[in-house]
């Protein structure tokens, strides 16, 4: 029986196909899905003309576009009107704000009007009490589905604290006495508590070098394998698009990549021999563990 030179190259055409979609099925099985959105997650601080307005062009904004302003703080009111006069130099618009509450954090509309925002802000507070708020409540599922569908979500101090899964509290669990800046590197001293989940592998602290809060990220990071820490500065900010964070703003970010092997000594010290610590300046980019 002789076979056509039409059957031949249909029948080839057929396998490569099929050959392609496997590849392609196999690869893309493996792959977590990367969301949209775009991070910016700021180290408290004043925020200068360069920093806003990134943040206004990385989200893509235009005008009739809304920009939702989460505010945990305790004088929520003056928090709102100082974010509204700053967004508004810059949009000519007024943004709205959400006071996260137990009431207003279980309001379908309020999430609803948030999740059609196109930046979502993060203000500064107290990043367990807004935890405690959300939780067990449709904030945090609406928070993470804003994100993977596009949303800028932008947060500053407690607001980038709360952005990663594992999240610092600040509290040492040795003493019942909070203090910005820890005075030991102990196994086990920093709280961790639950994040919003924005990012997976990272523990994230603000104020970093301007509070010298090396010791509170280290304890984490030795207390926690697996989880880089992100120390980022007042006035300075990471730009996290896919796996990449981008630094912006006026000082620095610090890095430390976990480490394969601790050493444990007397009293809950913690140590380790092989360290990773990168010190990144504005305009440098590195690769961020989701």
């Amino acid at each position: 029986m002789k076979i056509s030179v039409a059957n031949k190259t249909s029948a080839f055409i057929l396998v490569i196909t099929i050959l392609l979609i496997c590849c392609t099925s196999k690869n893309t099985s493996h792959n977590p899905k990367i969301a949209k959105g775009t991070l910016v997650i700021i180290g408290g601080g004043n925020r200068d003309t360069t920093l806003m307005q990134e943040l206004i062009n990385v989200s893509g904004w235009k005008q009739g576009d809304w920009i939702s302003i989460a505010t945990m703080a305790s004088r929520w009111d003056s928090a709102y009107l100082s974010m509204n006069n700053e967004f508004r130099f810059y949009t000519k618009s007024n943004v709205r704000c959400i006071r996260i509450d137990s009431i207003t954090v279980k309001n379908k509309l309020v999430l609803d009007s948030m999740r059609q925002s196109k930046i979502i802000y993060l203000t500064g507070g107290d990043q367990s009490v807004f935890m405690n708020h959300i939780r067990g409540t449709a904030f945090k599922k609406m928070i993470n589905g804003a994100y993977q569908s596009g949303v800028t979500i932008a947060g500053t101090s407690a607001g980038a604290a709360l952005m990663s899964e594992r999240m610092l509290t600040g509290n040492q669990l040795e003493s019942k006495e909070y203090t910005s800046t820890v005075k030991v590197i102990h196994n086990g001293n920093m709280e961790i508590a639950e994040g919003l989940g924005l990012l997976s592998n990272v523990i994230i602290d603000q104020h970093f070098i301007v509070r010298s809060r090396t010791n509170r990220l280290l304890s984490a990071v030795l207390s926690n394998q697996g989880l880089d820490g992100i120390g980022i500065d007042e006035s300075t900010a990471i730009i996290i698009r896919d796996t990449t964070a981008r630094v912006a703003g006026l000082s620095q970010v610090m890095v430390y990549r976990s480490p394969n092997q601790l050493t444990h000594g007397k009293n809950k010290l913690v140590g380790t021999p092989q360290l990773n610590l990168s010190v990144y300046l504005p305009g440098e980019k590195f690769i961020i563990k989701h």
